[in-house]
């Protein structure tokens, strides 16, 4: 039997064999006491500094001192352990909250996100869900490293902060919702668009959501109403958009402001289109009252349309043809003296879009002979240009091709009051293109459509009202008026929802999108960085 002393020895050795380690030691004895105060700095430090606070503090407590930087920095790092685990709430939230101004505001360690986004991006392309993977896994990286400790410890708390950070901004970016890339551009031209319209489209379920629950009630009495008008505002905002567009170019970018100065925002349909078309016949009159052409440079027009078509690749007999109709077309706008004035070459070149218009519709060879008729035209602006350098009346003849198209598009909806759609819009813009075979259009190119076709994407999907639903319920309320109670608390939701309060109600929907990406930097990068630790403490890291 053993004796007592060996009994004693015996426990003293396995006592040893578990006795902490002596980094452990020098951790938990160095912890000390820290106020609440210093505790709660320390950690939204750490939020602010992406994870690296406790670094750069053991540096400063290592200079000049009786303590080298690895005994500083495990002080600290023992100071924040005891911290979160006496406090998890407190120590956990505080770090969050210090990293939200470094996400928001603009930080060293997002600069450092997003430049590595940008590399990332030049690598791949991809969709809103893509980049906001890599980003989530950047940022999350980064945290990770920063939260780990120790060479080996960094690496692996980047590797799975990066991971948890992909995932974590991938799912955001997939699920909850946001403003998408068309309905900001749409925004910026002052269109007031509906939540399903700002948010729905581009992959996003919560969006979709939005965007099919608005269109599906847009036909309920009392909820349907403020979102019927609220889209009918948006389709408003576009006309006049589209209306500020055409105008630009002859009389000079406008902001928004400006444009509702000059255009009072409360018209609509066939007055808003009356006021825009009075200001292009105002700037015809001023500009063709300042233009004209002498006796010579009516001959040089002659002069250079004739050696232009004269050299062109076309038969002798289409070429003779041709310079007999532009002659006749010059000589009925020749004044006696020789001269043109500026309303005699204005109808000159509406006579030749005329002229080349004819062609265009014709069928075989001749149609191409509409291309020379439109070189001419060209020529006829370059020798008006030439005579009159202070001439805008090749800007006011651009402003004037969109809103032609606008005149097609108002009045195809005469049974709206001239409030037309993106599609109507879309139509008109065809119907007004003058290119063979309409080629501008199948490209995808010419003035305005940029904007129209944009507004299509997001406003032009919504399901017709057949006020089926409307009429139901309307009967069961005139037969039984109490049942309009039931309605009361919805209708009331869905006039905040989408009338003054639409902005804020956007902005609301957005907060989780916003938290959640202020977060998963630092929420990936804690459990990356205690990942490294767990498996520190297992013996598998040294």
């Amino acid at each position: 039997m053993a004796t007592r002393d060996e009994i004693l020895a015996e426990i003293a050795e396995i006592k040893n064999q578990y006795k902490p380690s002596e980094q452990n030691n020098t951790r938990s004895d160095n912890v000390g006491e820290s106020s609440t105060t210093g505790n709660v700095t320390r950690a939204v430090a750490q939020g602010l500094t992406f994870g690296f606070a406790d670094e750069i503090e053991a540096v400063f407590k290592s200079i000049g001192k009786d303590k080298t930087y690895k005994e500083a920095v495990d002080e600290v790092r023992a100071k924040v352990d005891k911290f979160r685990k006496d406090n998890p709430v407190l120590a956990y939230g505080a770090e969050i909250a210090g990293s939200v101004p470094t996400m928001l505001l603009g930080g060293a360690g997002v600069r450092a996100v997003q430049g590595a986004g940008k590399l990332a991006k030049g690598a791949t392309t991809g969709s809103k869900v893509g980049s906001a993977m890599k980003t989530g896994a950047v940022s999350g990286g980064i945290y990770g490293a920063g939260a780990g400790e120790g060479a080996e410890g960094k690496a692996i708390g980047a590797v799975a902060g990066g991971a948890l950070g992909g995932a974590l901004g991938g799912l955001t970016a997939k699920i909850l919702p946001k403003t998408t890339a068309k309905a900001k551009e749409l925004m910026k031209k002052d269109i007031r668009l509906t939540q399903g319209q700002a948010f729905g489209g581009e992959g996003n379920v919560m969006g979709g959501v939005i965007q099919n629950l608005e269109q599906s009630t847009s036909s309920l009495v009392g909820v349907g109403s403020p979102i019927q008008t609220a889209k009918l505002t948006s389709l408003v905002d576009f006309n006049r958009a589209v209306i500020k567009e055409a105008l630009e170019p002859a009389i000079g970018k406008m902001s928004n402001k400006q444009f509702n100065s000059l255009i009072p925002k409360n018209l609509k349909g066939n007055e808003l289109f009356q006021y825009a078309d009075d200001i292009m016949k105002n700037s015809y009159n001023k500009e063709l009252a300042n233009v004209s052409l002498n006796s010579g440079a009516v001959n040089s027009l002659k002069n250079t349309i004739t050696q232009s078509i004269r050299t062109s690749n076309t038969s002798t007999a289409n070429k003779n043809k041709v310079l007999a109709e532009i002659g006749n077309l010059i000589k009925s706008k020749t004044e006696k003296g020789g001269g043109m004035s500026g309303v005699a070459f204005k109808e000159l070149e509406r006579d030749l879009s005329a002229l080349s218009a004819s062609y265009k519709r014709s069928q075989g060879g001749d149609i191409f002979l509409a291309r020379l008729i439109d070189n001419a035209k060209k020529d006829a602006g370059n020798i008006l240009k030439a005579f009159n350098p202070e001439s805008n009346l090749a800007n006011i003849n651009k402003s004037q091709v969109g809103m032609s198209a606008i005149q097609k598009a108002v009045n195809k909806a005469n049974g709206t009051q001239g409030i037309f759609s993106t599609k109507q819009f879309l139509n008109a813009l065809k119907q007004n293109d003058m290119s063979i075979g309409k080629k501008s259009t199948a490209r995808g190119e010419g003035f305005l459509k940029e904007t129209a076709q944009l507004a299509d994407d997001v406003m032009g999907g919504a399901i017709p009202d057949s006020g089926t639903a409307s009429r139901l319920i309307t009967g069961n309320i005139s037969v039984d008026p109490v049942k309009a109670l039931a309605y009361a608390p919805a209708t009331i939701a869905s006039e905040i929802a989408y009338g003054i309060g639409r902005p804020a109600v956007r902005g609301l929907l957005q907060v989780p999108r916003v938290g959640m990406n202020t977060i998963t930097p630092t929420a990936s990068g804690l459990l990356g960085g205690a990942s490294g630790d767990a498996l520190k403490n297992r013996g598998i890291l040294r």
